[in-house]
């Protein structure tokens, strides 16, 4: 079940109430909004997280990006990068290497960081149309 639909059936999940303890409303409020689709929570069930609402009546979340490429890998460097966005306050922290795959190499921190998939998919080595646009598709969380 996601978030949406239990939303819309007028369900209030864990995730909606730690949402507005987070935002200081109700979690009603939360509910309603994402039964409407205005606010959204990302949620991965294989991950354990600190989840946040965003969308519309809340407050503004931070992410900062990290990454690799072909020409320039540096992990001292990217640890820092993820250092200093988590000691900052960062909501979320989004791998964008292109040059290596960093999950193996970067711990993860308390579920916040994630991979865009074309990303993933270039890091790989994939240059194919088709996988990449698997790889939009169906999304992966690599922390």
């Amino acid at each position: 079940m996601t978030q949406l639909e239990d939303a819309k059936n007028g369900r209030t999940t864990d995730a909606m109430k730690r949402v507005a303890a987070d935002e200081g409303i109700s979690h009603e409020e939360v509910r309603e909004r994402v039964a409407k689709g205005i606010v959204v929570i990302p949620k991965n069930n294989n991950r354990d997280f600190d989840v946040k609402g965003i969308g519309k009546g809340l407050k503004t979340k931070v992410n900062a990006n990290l990454g690799t490429s072909l020409s320039h890998f540096d992990l001292d460097e990217e640890l820092a990068k993820l250092e200093v966005a988590i000691d900052s306050g960062a909501d979320a922290v989004m791998d964008l290497s292109t040059g290596g795959d960093l999950r193996t190499s970067i711990p993860c921190s308390s579920g916040r960081m994630t991979r865009t998939p074309i990303s993933r998919s270039f890091a790989r080595g994939s240059t194919s149309f088709s996988t990449s646009l698997s790889a939009i598709l169906y999304g992966i969380w690599i922390c």
